[in-house]
């Protein structure tokens, strides 16, 4: 120092710079120093190596622990709200009738509602009793006995529920197969006296299924025998 400075005063300021510059390094180099080897919580371990027998062989472990300063705090995450809640939908499964053909399958279409007809109209219930036609004579002309020993009376019956019989002359009447006539065969000597001629009254009833009954009278005229 005494020497520089009895040089020229430019080499003086030069000195002066560089002791400044390595002071400010020491100062630094310490300062480093002081916060990362001098604050250290875990120092090197060493161990007695396995030779010596004092112990088992050990692992000498390094470990450093980053300061306070220099370690990120934990992230936590704080959500508030309304906890959500699962609702289980419905489901409503239809079965369709399906055909399989050939690998394929086939979905039968939807069979339309049924439409129920209204019921019939009802019949009123049968009341009436059978209809009587118009009484035949067989034969035509009707002479008394002895010229016409026995005549043949014939008469239609017809009802909607059937007609269940007949009587004429007091007399049952007999159904003629395959028809709506009734009949029957009477003498004349029953039906007429003798002595010339005559009108005779006639009564015919008929009943039906049900029970119901009709009656209508009818002639028949009675001619004289030529003799």
């Amino acid at each position: 120092m005494i020497i520089w400075r009895s040089q020229d005063s430019e080499w003086r300021r030069y000195v002066d710079y560089f002791f400044v510059v390595l002071m400010v390094g020491l100062i630094g180099t310490g300062i480093y120093g002081l916060f990362n080897w001098g604050g250290d919580d875990n120092p090197d371990v060493q161990t007695i190596p396995a030779g010596l027998n004092f112990g088992p062989a050990e692992t000498t472990t390094t470990q450093r622990t980053l300061p306070p300063e220099l370690t990120l705090p934990e992230v936590t995450t704080t959500v508030t709200g309304s906890t959500p809640t699962t609702v289980a939908a419905a489901t409503t499964v239809t079965t369709v009738p399906s055909t399989t053909v050939g690998g394929a399958t086939t979905v039968a279409p939807t069979a339309p509602p049924t439409t129920v007809p209204p019921p019939p109209p009802t019949t009123a219930p049968d009341t009436q009793g059978p209809t009587i036609g118009s009484l035949r004579t067989s034969p035509g002309k009707i002479y008394e006995a002895p010229c016409t020993p026995t005549g043949t009376y014939t008469v239609s019956i017809t009802d909607a529920s059937g007609v269940a019989s007949a009587e004429m002359l007091q007399k049952p009447l007999q159904r003629r197969s395959g028809t709506n006539d009734w009949y029957t065969t009477a003498a004349m000597s029953d039906i007429a006296p003798t002595g010339g001629s005559t009108t005779i009254p006639i009564q015919i009833i008929a009943r039906d299924a049900r029970g119901n009954r009709t009656s209508v009278g009818a002639q028949v005229v009675v001619h004289d025998c030529a003799r």
